[in-house]
C-alpha cells in the first residue's frame, strides 16, 4: 500500500476548544492530567484552535475532495465556545452538513440557543448519563426531541460493554471485557483509515481513542492535512492495522475493545 492508495476519510471532526463543563467518571479526560486535557493538579485546561485555523481546515478539507459531514467534537463541551455556531454557518457556506454531541446542559438553560443548534446542525447527540431508570430515561429522550425538534437525535449512554481505552479501572473490569479485548486484538481495524480528528491544540488523532495523541502522526500547525493524512507514518499505520493481528503492534491497539465491524457501524451512521 502506498500514500496515493489511502481512501479518503469519511469522517473529520475539528475540535474547537479543550474544556468540558462536566467531570464524568467514564470520560477519559475524568484521570488525564498530562496537560492534555488537566494539569498535573488537577486544573482544566482551558485552549482553542484559532479561527483562522479552523477556516483553514475547512478549505483544506473541501479541496481534498472531502464532502462528508463535519463534526465540532471530540472530549470537549462545544457549547461552551461561542464560535460554535458561526464556524458551523462557516462550514454550511462550504457545502458541508455539521453534526455535533453534547452533554445538553448549556442547550437545556437556553431554549433560543437550542433552537438555532437544530436549524444548523443536521444531526444532534445527547448524552444521557443522568436518569436513575427507564421512566426518567424516556422522559429525558421526549424532553428532547421536543427541544431540538426539527433535526436527527441521536442519544449517547454509559455503556459498560465498551469502555474507553484509559477509562478508569472500574470500567476495565466489568464482566466480559479482558476477554473482548483478547478477542479484538486478533482482528484488524479500519479506524485509521475512516477518521481524522483534529484537537484544540493542532495535533491530529487517527481514531476516537487516540485522544492523547499517541500516534503521533502531525500537526495541523506545521503541516497541511492532505500532507499529514497521506504521510508514511499514516500510512504504515494503515497497512498494519487492516492485517489481522495487527493491533498487536501498537500499544493503544492492544487495549481496545471495539470489534472491527463496530467501525462501519460507527462511521456509517456519521
Amino acid at each position: 500500500m502506498t500514500a496515493h492508495d489511502i481512501p479518503l476519510f469519511k469522517h473529520f471532526a475539528i475540535e474547537l476548544h479543550s474544556d468540558c463543563n462536566r467531570d464524568c467518571f467514564f470520560c477519559p479526560r475524568h484521570s488525564d492530567t498530562s496537560g492534555k486535557r488537566k494539569d498535573r493538579q488537577g486544573r482544566h485546561v482551558r485552549e482553542s484552535l484559532p479561527t483562522e485555523k479552523v477556516l483553514d481546515l475547512l478549505d483544506q478539507v473541501k479541496a481534498m475532495g472531502y464532502r462528508g459531514k463535519i463534526n465540532f467534537h471530540h472530549l470537549s463541551e462545544p457549547f461552551l465556545d461561542k464560535r460554535l455556531i458561526p464556524l458551523a454557518r462557516e462550514a454550511r457556506k462550504r457545502g458541508f452538513a455539521c453534526i455535533i454531541h453534547t452533554n445538553g446542559d448549556i442547550l437545556r438553560k437556553n431554549y433560543k440557543l437550542s433552537r438555532v443548534a437544530a436549524r444548523v446542525f443536521s444531526e444532534i447527540t445527547v448524552g444521557l448519563y443522568d436518569y436513575k431508570n427507564s421512566v426518567q430515561e424516556s422522559i429525558q429522550k421526549t424532553f428532547w426531541r421536543f427541544f431540538l425538534r426539527g433535526t436527527d437525535i441521536h442519544f449517547s449512554k454509559i455503556d459498560n460493554m465498551y469502555p474507553r481505552h484509559g477509562a478508569p479501572v472500574c470500567l476495565s473490569t466489568v464482566s466480559g471485557y479482558r476477554e473482548k479485548v483478547e478477542q479484538c486484538v486478533e482482528q484488524p481495524c479500519f479506524m485509521m483509515r475512516e477518521q481524522c480528528i483534529v484537537h484544540y491544540d493542532g495535533n491530529v488523532a487517527v481514531c476516537c481513542e487516540d485522544f492523547k495523541d499517541e500516534f503521533d502522526v502531525g500537526n495541523v500547525h506545521r503541516q497541511a492535512i492532505a500532507d499529514i493524512w497521506r504521510s508514511p507514518r499514516h500510512t504504515e499505520i494503515v497497512k498494519t492495522l487492516a492485517l489481522p493481528g495487527g493491533r498487536k503492534k501498537y500499544s493503544l491497539c492492544r487495549e481496545c475493545p471495539f470489534p472491527a465491524e463496530i467501525v462501519s457501524h460507527t462511521i456509517g451512521k456519521n
